[in-house]
């Protein structure tokens, strides 16, 4: 660097130069251009790496919640966000996952719907076999004998009562088919009535056991024919299950305003597998002797359904060789 002054000493005109050497002031330039560009671009990578990190902090939830919902759509329905931060996003997830278990419990019905349909209409076919049959045992009868006037009278009412519980049993199970969640319509009837139906239904077809029944007027909180259906059943397979001479009990223990019903036999029994799987449809815990006698394992599936109808539970109680009591309970008041 040149600085030069002129000086005036009369009409003499003099120059003062001074020169200075300065390059160390670009190289410090240089270097601290050079510092600053290194500087920025660490500072770039800095910032990257931060804003990538916050970034995905801020979006994880946004990703955990589709990658959720594409194994939804896959068919995995019993996954959730599980998402607890009290932002919108966390607000969403709760939203997502409480719409994701209300879909999971509406497959899961739908699934139990179709298996209660393909359950009621084996039911259903099953429960029509004992009337269809009495129908076209006597409807026989008539039509190949020449019978006298009351024996004629006697097939004909057993015809008509048979049918009409037919057409009952019917309605009432093809509601139970059409409706998953069908409510029964109770009311308080005599249990003594349906005792009686009972006596009337099995006169006749119990020469080898003798069925024992309570003789006290209670009334319960029932449907007449699903309770005969329920009780039926329940003999049957008591009958089925005894041997020649053994006595079935159909007993009633009063507790305040419940009633506990009994059906007791001494038959061959179960065993603790079989009385946790004897409910469910086709279920045999003996098939040869079952199929033998005319079984599908669907009377137990019907009264597990009427009992449920009924909002009470079945209990069995069985050992091998010493017999088996099945009770549920029912509301009741006495008279």
């Amino acid at each position: 660097m040149f600085i030069t002054k002129d000086i005036h000493l009369g009409k003499d005109t003099y120059y003062l130069t001074a020169c200075y050497d300065i390059s160390y002031c670009y190289k410090e330039r240089n270097r601290q251009v050079q510092n600053f560009l290194l500087t920025s671009f660490c500072m770039f990578i800095l910032a990257f790496i931060i804003l990538k990190f916050v970034a995905y902090y801020m979006t994880q939830s946004i990703h955990k919640l589709n990658k959720v919902s594409q194994r939804i759509a896959q068919g995995e329905y019993d996954v959730r966000t599980c998402i607890s931060s009290q932002d919108e996003i966390g607000e969403l997830s709760q939203n997502f996952d409480k719409m994701a278990e209300i879909n999971e419990i509406t497959i899961q019905k739908l699934k139990e719907s179709v298996i209660q349909k393909e359950e009621y209409m084996g039911s259903f076919s099953h429960e029509i076999k004992t009337p269809m049959t009495a129908i076209l045992g006597f409807a026989d009868l008539l039509r190949t004998c020449d019978c006298d006037a009351k024996t004629r009278q006697k097939a004909a009412q057993y015809i008509y009562t048979e049918a009409k519980r037919l057409e009952s049993l019917s309605y009432a199970l093809m509601e139970l088919l059409s409706m998953g969640d069908y409510q029964a319509k109770l009311q308080f009837i005599s249990l003594q009535n349906v005792f009686s139906q009972l006596k009337e239904y099995y006169h006749g077809k119990t020469k080898d056991n003798k069925i024992i029944f309570d003789t006290r007027e209670i009334k319960v909180l029932s449907h007449q024919d699903l309770l005969f259906t329920l009780l039926r059943n329940l003999i049957d397979n008591a009958m089925k299950a005894s041997q020649k001479g053994q006595d079935i009990q159909v007993k009633i223990k009063l507790n305040n305003s419940k009633i506990m019903i009994y059906i007791i036999d001494q038959g061959i029994g179960m065993s603790q597998e079989d009385t946790q799987k004897v409910t469910e449809a086709f279920y045999m815990a003996d098939k040869s002797r079952a199929r033998s006698q005319g079984g599908a394992g669907l009377g137990l599936a019907i009264v597990k359904r009427i009992c449920d109808l009924h909002q009470t539970e079945l209990i069995i109680e069985s050992e091998l060789n010493k017999g088996t009591t099945v009770s549920f309970e029912l509301e009741a008041i006495n008279g």
